[in-house]
């Protein structure tokens, strides 16, 4: 039996932790163990989210006295589990009822596999994320709205240069099952509040790790007006992550490089201009440099490539300005 640790953190939602657990244990192939990692959740809260261990003798419940982060609470999570296979799944989000089984089927087929991702469905929920929503029911919520299809696509630079393949399309950490023995030592980093599943994907990668994508549509990312991006300061959070990734000495490829200097050089517009042309001047030097001339005709076919990812996301990117426009930056209690 392949063994399967759901790792949930959550903080301050258990209308929507509920929701998720209960499309767990929907799975057709049954988990080992659902851990729910309180991030320091409000003490009127609390009572709901221990309620949720009755459901199920697998489903454990650990509480932080205060919020200490996403990224502590999904480490904290990882130390005290037990299986074979990860699934880190997010409080908001939702599993497809075949999610683990049409994963696990990739890991039997490939024991070199140390990530499976699969493609998810984006949908927008307008409802509080503290409604009153009973443990008793027993079917997870289906999406009120599905705003985008998301699928990872073209995956022959996944598999030749996972690095540089994740560096510009990152994956969901909700549709991803994870090999435990492929993790070893890496864990997410709890300096960052934003782009921390995607600094973890790249310290995967750069240690070796290899990466398999399961095309089937089999989770649910929830747009609503509480996620991390109705924050207010998630832009200069996101900028943080990709100089954590200089500064760290990841990036080593010229391309990668001039990757990252364009991304941060966008990015400190807002900041920082003398920054953003500091970014700037490093990436046209690494462009005109001789030895990137034979990648010239890799970067002119991608921006084809960006401009039809940026209409695909059309729709997502109006519902997140209606959503979060007015008054939506309140603190959940």
């Amino acid at each position: 039996m392949m063994k399967v640790s759901v790792i949930i953190p959550t903080y301050n939602r258990p209308g929507y932790l509920a929701q998720a657990v209960h499309s767990v244990l929907q799975q057709t192939h049954p988990v080992f163990e659902v851990l729910i990692v309180d991030d320091g959740s409000a003490v009127i809260h609390r009572a709901r989210i221990d309620a949720l261990q009755e459901l199920d003798d697998r489903i454990s419940v650990f509480h932080f006295p205060e919020n200490n982060g996403v990224s502590a609470a999904r480490n904290y999570g990882l130390e005290k589990s037990g299986g074979d296979y990860i699934l880190f799944l997010d409080d908001d989000d939702l599993l497809h009822p075949r999610m683990v089984e049409s994963n696990l089927v990739f890991f039997a087929a490939d024991n070199k596999a140390g990530v499976v991702s699969s493609g998810y469905d984006i949908f927008l929920d307008t409802n509080s994320p503290n409604e009153n929503w009973s443990n008793e029911h027993q079917q997870a919520k289906s999406p009120e709205k599905t705003l985008l299809s998301w699928d990872y696509g073209d995956t022959s630079l996944l598999t030749k240069k996972p690095f540089s393949a994740l560096l510009r399309k990152s994956l969901q950490v909700s549709a991803c099952l994870v090999r435990r023995q492929a993790i070893g030592p890496a864990r997410f980093p709890e300096d960052l509040t934003r782009g921390e599943e995607h600094f973890f994907w790249l310290t995967l990668a750069k240690s070796g790790c290899s990466f398999r994508i399961n095309h089937a549509q089999l989770s649910y990312y929830r747009l609503h007006r509480f996620n991390s991006l109705s924050s207010p300061g998630w832009r200069k959070a996101a900028l943080e992550s990709r100089l954590k990734l200089l500064h760290a000495g990841m990036v080593t490829e010229l391309e990668d490089l001039l990757a990252v200097h364009l991304k941060i050089a966008q990015m400190q517009l807002q900041f920082d201009q003398m920054q953003s042309l500091n970014h700037l001047f490093l990436a046209f030097r690494i462009l005109i440099s001789i030895p990137m001339i034979p990648s010239w005709p890799f970067l002119l076919k991608s921006i084809p490539v960006k401009f039809r990812d940026r209409w695909r996301n059309r729709n997502m990117n109006k519902a997140l300005r209606s959503l979060f426009s007015g008054d939506s930056h309140g603190k959940m209690q």
